[in-house]
């Protein structure tokens, strides 16, 4: 597996940029295309499978599971922040 990047190591990387510089998202690991991000959310939770992610601003009906399963997920699972493209 590789290493994951934190929000500590990508303020380090982007401390000095400009303001208005562009992101952009590599599509895969291999390079395989490239979009613009148009958005950014920390208010997420990824999956034990790392397949799917669920908005926590989403109800337990959105996310297809039923509310306590959702309550348990949302007080036990770290954050993530979502760069989209």
């Amino acid at each position: 597996m590789s290493k994951k990047l934190t929000v500590k190591e990508l303020k380090k990387i982007i401390a000095k940029l400009p303001d208005d510089m562009e992101v952009v998202v590599q599509r895969d690991s291999e390079g395989n295309g490239y979009k613009t991000a148009y958005a950014a959310d920390p208010d997420c939770i990824w999956s034990d499978d790392e397949e799917t992610i669920y908005p926590t601003t989403a109800t337990a009906a959105n996310n297809c599971m039923e509310e306590d399963e959702w309550e348990k997920m949302k007080k036990e699972k770290p954050r993530v922040l979502v760069i989209a493209p």
